[in-house]
C-alpha cells in the first residue's frame, strides 16, 4: 500500500529535519515509481526450521524518510530476529517503530535524515533483515501492508509500487529405486567410440502424506576418478501426492578432462515449493550408480 497522504509517524519523523537546510544528493535518474519490495519472492522451509528475508526499497531519488510495514500470519510464521539497516545519512530512526512483533503479526521500519542530506538508491537496498520460524506446514504471504518514502524536494512522497512475498513448506520426498544412475546403455562410456557426456536420471516420490501437489528434482555430485566433485542439478519436476518423478541431468566428460575411470554419484534430493529451484531446500541423500569412461 502507498497512501498518498503523511502518516503522523512519518509527519512527525520529518519534522525533525524541516529546519535543516538541504545538502545534494547524487541522483540516480531514477525513472518510474521507487520500488518496496520482498527479497527473496518465495521462501521454503521446514516446520521447526528458519529462513530469512529482507523488505528493499530501490529506485528512487533523494530519499530523506521512510515508513515500511510487513504483515504476516503469526498463526503460521514466528519471528525470530530482525535488524533494521540504516540506509540513510546521519540515519535517524524512531524509537518504539523499528519491529518484528508476533503479537500484531507486522514488522515496522521508520527513519529519516536529520542532516539535511537525502539517498539516491538504484539498486534494491534493505531496511528490514527479518528471520522467521515456519509453525505450520502451510502457505503465507509476506505483505508490504505500508510503504512511504518521502523524497526532495518538499519533502513529497514517491510514487511507490510494491512486491509481497511467498512463504511455503516444501513436499515429502523420498527416492525410490534405483534412485539415483545414468541412462541406459551409459554406464560403460568409450572415447573411442566418441562419448561426450551421459545423462544422469533420478527417480523420487511425493509421498501420499502431502496435503497438495508439489515439485522436486535432484542435485547429482558427480565424482570423477580423479576425486573432483562436481555437482549437476536436474529439471524440476512436478506431481501430486503419490506420485513418482523421473528427473535428468547432463554431465559431460570435458568437465574432468576426459579422465579414464570410475565416476561415482551421490544424489540429494531437491523439495521445491515452485518450479524455480530457487524455492528448493535439500532433502534425503544417498549414493548413486557409478559409471565408466574407457579410452
Amino acid at each position: 500500500m502507498n497512501r498518498r497522504i503523511f502518516t503522523p509517524l512519518l509527519i512527525a519523523v520529518l519534522s525533525i529535519m524541516a529546519v535543516i537546510p538541504e545538502a545534494p544528493s547524487l541522483l540516480v535518474h531514477a525513472t518510474g515509481p521507487a520500488v518496496v519490495a520482498v527479497d527473496p519472492a518465495i521462501s521454503a522451509a521446514d516446520v521447526g526450521g528458519s529462513f530469512t528475508v529482507s523488505v528493499t526499497i530501490n529506485n528512487v531519488n533523494s530519499l530523506v524518510g521512510y515508513d515500511v510495514i510487513l504483515n504476516f500470519d503469526p498463526s503460521v510464521l514466528s519471528c525470530t530476529a530482525a535488524s533494521f539497516p540504516a540506509i540513510l545519512p546521519n540515519n535517524f530512526p524512531v524509537g518504539g517503530h523499528n519491529f518484528c512483533s508476533n503479537g500484531t503479526g507486522s514488522s515496522e521500519t521508520a527513519a529519516a535524515s536529520i542532516g539535511g542530506s537525502s539517498a539516491s538508491l538504484s539498486s534494491p537496498t534493505a531496511v528490514m533483515m527479518l528471520t522467521f520460524t515456519p509453525l505450520q506446514a502451510t502457505f503465507a504471504t509476506l505483505q508490504i501492508a505500508l510503504a512511504q518514502l518521502a523524497v526532495l524536494p518538499g519533502p513529497t512522497l514517491a510514487p511507490v509500487t510494491t512486491s509481497d512475498g511467498t512463504f511455503g513448506v516444501p513436499p515429502s520426498l523420498t527416492f525410490i529405486l534405483p534412485n539415483a544412475t545414468v541412462a541406459p546403455g551409459q554406464r560403460l562410456s568409450r572415447i573411442s567410440k566418441g562419448a561426450t557426456q551421459v545423462t544422469l536420471v533420478g527417480y523420487v516420490l511425493l509421498l501420499s502424506s502431502n496435503v497438495r501437489a508439489g515439485f522436486g528434482g535432484v542435485t547429482f555430485d558427480v565424482i570423477d576418478p580423479t576425486g573432483v566433485d562436481t555437482p549437476v542439478q536436474s529439471n524440476i519436476g512436478f506431481g501430486f501426492p503419490g506420485d513418482s518423478l523421473t528427473v535428468t541431468a547432463t554431465y559431460t566428460f570435458a568437465t574432468s578432462g576426459f579422465a579414464i575411470g570410475t565416476y561415482h554419484i551421490v544424489a540429494t534430493i531437491l523439495r521445491c515449493t515452485t518450479s524455480d529451484a530457487a524455492t528448493c531446500v535439500n532433502g534425503q541423500t544417498l549414493n548413486g550408480l557409478f559409471f565408466k569412461l574407457k579410452a
